[in-house]
C-alpha cells in the first residue's frame, strides 16, 4: 500500500504542484505529535496476550522484579531534577498573531509510546514519483501491518484538517 494510487485510494494526493501540501510535508505530518499520539492511544490486537488494548497500556504494563526496580532506582537518581521540575509546570496557552495553541503535556506513559513509535517508523519519499512508504518494526508482523494502517488513518484525518483550517482561513480572508 505505498503506492501513490493506493493513498489517493485513502484520500491523499501527494503531488508536488499546486498550492497547499507538498510530498515534502507529508512526512513530517506522519512523525507530528498530534498524528502519534493518536496512534499512541489507538486500540490494537496483541495476539501474545490475546487482548486488545493501546499502545500506551501496552507499554505501560506491569513490568518484571527487576525492571521495576531498576525504574525505581532511575526516578530517585536520574530522573530526580524532572520530576521536581514537572510538580511547578502549569499548563500555558500562547496566543500568537491571532492563532491559539494550548500546550499539551503528555503523560510519562504517553511519552514514552510516542519516543517508540518514532524509533520504530522509517519514512521515505521518491523523488521522482511522489511515492511516500510507511514501515514500522516491531516484534509482531501483524501489530506492525496495523499500525501502519492506523498511521494512515490518522495522516489522511490530519490532512484533511489541515485543509479544512486553510479553506476556512480563505473564506475569512475574502470576508
Amino acid at each position: 500500500m505505498s503506492g501513490l494510487a493506493a493513498l489517493r485510494g485513502f484520500g491523499i494526493n501527494i503531488t508536488s504542484s499546486g498550492a497547499g501540501l507538498t510530498a515534502d510535508t507529508y512526512p513530517d505530518i506522519v512523525r507530528s505529535l498530534e498524528v502519534r499520539l493518536a496512534v499512541a492511544r489507538s486500540e490494537f490486537y496483541f495476539p501474545d496476550l490475546d487482548s486488545t488494548m493501546t499502545l500506551v497500556e501496552f507499554n505501560s504494563r506491569s513490568p518484571g522484579f527487576f525492571s521495576l526496580l531498576w525504574g525505581s532506582l532511575k526516578k530517585v537518581t536520574v530522573q530526580l531534577p524532572g520530576t521536581i521540575k514537572s510538580l511547578f509546570q502549569e499548563n500555558h496557552t500562547t496566543t500568537i498573531a491571532g492563532y491559539e495553541w494550548e500546550t499539551v503535556y503528555l503523560s510519562e506513559e504517553e511519552y514514552k509510546t510516542t519516543k517508540v513509535l518514532l524509533s520504530q517508523l522509517s519514512l521515505g519519499i521518491s523523488r521522482t514519483n511522489g511515492i511516500m512508504t510507511i514501515a514500522v518494526t516491531t516484534h509482531d508482523p501483524m501489530l506492525s501491518v496495523q499500525i501502519i494502517n492506523t498511521f494512515l488513518i490518522h495522516l489522511k484525518k490530519r490532512v484533511r484538517e489541515i485543509y479544512t483550517e486553510k479553506a476556512i482561513e480563505n473564506v475569512d480572508f475574502i470576508r
